[in-house]
Parts: C-alpha cells; structure tokens; sequence
C-alpha cells in the first residue's frame, strides 16, 4: 500500500522522470497555438457579420423594412460559429474541415448582402447628393468587404494548420 506523500508529488515517482514529463511535443503545442488563433479569427468573424447587419440598417433604402436575406445570413452565421466553437473545443477534425467550408459561405452571403443594399440605396439616392453623401457608406461598405475577406482567407489558412496538425501522421499507418 502507498502512502501519499505531504510534498504534493505523485505517487510512484522518485523524481528523477521530471524533465520527462515536462516535454510536450511540438505537434500538441502547434494544435493549442492554433486553437488559440482561431478562437482570435472567429470571434473577428462574427465582428465581420456583424458590421454587416449593422450596414444593412443604417444604409436601408426602405425605412422599416427587414429584409429576411440579412436575417437568414445572421442565423446561418450564427449556426456556423457555434459549429466551429464546438469543433474547436473538442478538437474535432471533421467538424473542423466542415466549418471552414460553410464558414467560407457565410462570409461570402454577408459581403453580398452587404453588396446587394449598398447598390439598392445607391440607387435610391437623388444623383445630385449622391456624392456628398454616399463617402461614408463607401468607405463603410469597401472596408467590410476587404475585412471580410482577409478574415475569410486567415481562417482558411490556420484551420488548415490546425487540422494538418491534429491530424495523426502519414508515417505511423
């Protein structure tokens, strides 16, 4: 029978296996670097989305009026988030590949919902304020499409990492 030591060390070990258990394996620390970033990249997605809806209300051409395209590209955003937070919780690879994919699509119906209003309210303006007006909703509507897209590109990029990663090696099988 083994007692517990007072010091708070495991039973069973003398000590001299501590420089052992101290080394973590490169591959694990690239998989929580990398979980690390994509939590940063979603969270700047749903920044994205975000920016998005609140272009649509601010720059509606009919006052009062939800389009219901904005409204499933809020929830399909919505749904997608959460399936890649749960992906990248529990490290699931499928989850994970499945995520960049809709992940891409839901970035691209917001940029061209987006799109869609800021050519509709464009076109409802009267062309002799159009200039004076529309500086800001151009700027507003080229940075989200820009962000959108650089954010797109980076998740693409570190979930392929983190899935190359999580994945176990071609030299094993």
């Amino acid at each position: 029978m083994q007692r517990r030591p007072a010091a708070g060390r495991p039973s069973g070990t003398d000590g001299s296996d501590f420089s052992y258990r101290m080394v973590v394996e490169p591959k694990y620390v690239k998989v929580g670097v990398g979980k690390a970033r994509l939590k940063i990249i979603m969270l700047l997605q749903v920044l994205v989305q975000l920016i998005g809806v609140l272009f649509v209300f601010l720059y509606s051409p009919n006052e009062g009026v939800i389009n219901p395209f904005t409204i499933f590209a809020v929830v399909y955003g919505a749904v997608v988030f959460a399936l890649g937070e749960l992906g990248r919780r529990r490290s699931h690879v499928d989850l994970l590949q499945v995520y960049n994919g809709l992940a891409a699509f839901s970035t691209m119906i917001s940029v061209l919902d987006t799109g869609r209003v800021y050519k509709q309210w464009m076109l409802s303006k009267e062309p002799e304020y159009l200039f004076w007006n529309s500086t800001s909703a151009d700027v507003y509507y080229y940075c989200h499409m820009l962000l959108g897209l650089l954010v797109s590109f980076t998740k693409a990029y570190i979930v392929f990492d983190l899935v190359t990663h999580m994945s176990p090696s071609k030299k094993n099988e």
